[in-house]
């Protein structure tokens, strides 16, 4: 809190020591918990692709899996539109509008 009166420059000088102050407490807080090796380390972001395409391959296989034991098979995804469409929007072709409401 500054007093009454006080001059604009000095206001502003205080002003910027406290952001550099509380700065630094955050950074104190934050330092030893992994964020930024986690956020900033070439290391840890090859860890996250590696795991992010394990993922991928490990979804892709159950989907092949499913697939072949047949859990799509009364699955119809046309986008042709129907007369009856029993109280459903139809679907426009692909990248048509309104696609940012059904892609």
């Amino acid at each position: 809190q500054m007093p009454e009166g006080t001059p604009p420059d000095v206001a502003l000088e205080a002003f910027q020591k406290y952001l550099r102050e509380a700065s630094q407490k955050d950074l104190e807080k934050v330092k030893d918990t992994g964020f930024f090796f986690d956020r900033y380390d070439p290391v840890a972001r090859l860890r996250a692709y590696d795991l992010r395409l394990h993922e991928a391959r490990l979804n892709a296989s159950v989907f092949v899996t499913d697939l072949c034991e047949g859990r799509f098979d009364g699955l119809n995804l046309s986008t042709t539109e129907r007369p009856n469409m029993e109280g459903r929007c139809s679907v426009s072709g692909h990248l048509q509008a309104p696609e940012f409401a059904f892609d």
